[in-house]
């Protein structure tokens, strides 16, 4: 993936410290039918060592609101957005980071999706970030600043940049992975049917109360046709040399998922 072009967010950032940034925040939740999410914690560099996280990341349609988690009063805003059951949050590895901020504040946590659960679920064995977004959004994300320290009384313009892409990212990825049919085209209210449809309630926390449209990812280059965009994938996963029964399990998933939505069409 060393020959992909870097993937970087271009749009607004709002790293939120007032209480009108708080307001502004709240009001584009509340637009949103799903929301990209992530978190970063300062760097362990010795066995044994657990941080808490320092940052929360929330992309919207519109803009990538970075919260900050100095003090209790900082994680009132992002705790109201988890508790959102109208609201799904998408990323990866969310199990873990729900659990990091539980350590910090209890909360409630409704409407989350766990992106790498959807991915093993479709037979990819490579669900990271980096991976994903180089496989289904053909960019690289560099990591350089992942172990920057997310803890510094003030963040370096690149931590900015790269927390705002990570949770940019999460929301793309969700856009382009429902276009393909790897994820259910509606979550009804009171369901659990994602987390059921993965099979794993443990690692895909349940979707509440919320329906998602069927959404064409914003980047105009991902709108071709399912079926091509599938070979296009397919070729992608031979050439980073995947076995072919990861490969087969993926193709099978993808097209009986599918199926559904091409007889309805006939």
């Amino acid at each position: 993936m060393a020959d992909l072009a870097i993937g970087r967010y271009e749009g607004d950032v709002c790293l939120v410290r007032t209480i009108r940034d708080c307001e502004r925040a709240l009001e584009d939740f509340c637009q949103e039918q799903f929301v990209g999410f992530d978190t970063e914690t300062r760097p362990s560099f010795r066995a044994g060592d657990r941080h808490s996280p320092c940052l929360i990341q929330a992309a919207t349609a519109r803009a990538v609101y970075l919260f900050r988690l100095l003090q209790e009063s900082d994680f009132h805003v992002p705790a109201e957005l988890i508790a959102r059951p109208d609201t799904l949050k998408v990323g990866i590895g969310l199990t873990d980071d729900i659990r990091a901020l539980k350590l910090l504040h209890p909360f409630e946590d409704r409407s989350l999706l766990d992106l790498a659960v959807v991915a093993r679920h479709c037979g990819l064995g490579q669900t990271g970030m980096r991976n994903l977004a180089g496989i289904f959004l053909k960019v690289r994300i560099p990591k350089s600043t992942k172990t920057s320290n997310w803890a510094a009384p003030k963040l370096s313009v690149a931590q900015i940049h790269y927390a705002a892409t990570d949770a940019w990212i999460c929301r793309e990825l969700f856009l382009r992975f429902r276009y393909l049919g790897m994820i259910p085209e509606a979550a009804h209210p009171g369901e659990t049917a994602v987390a059921g449809h993965y099979g794993m309630p443990g690692e895909c926390p349940r979707i509440d109360s919320c329906q998602v449209a069927l959404c064409q990812p914003s980047n105009p280059n991902l709108l071709e046709s399912p079926p091509m965009s599938w070979l296009r994938i397919a070729a992608d996963l031979l050439r980073d040399q995947l076995c072919g029964s990861q490969l087969l399990c993926f193709w099978w998933r993808l097209h009986y998922a599918h199926l559904p939505k091409l007889a309805v069409a006939n």
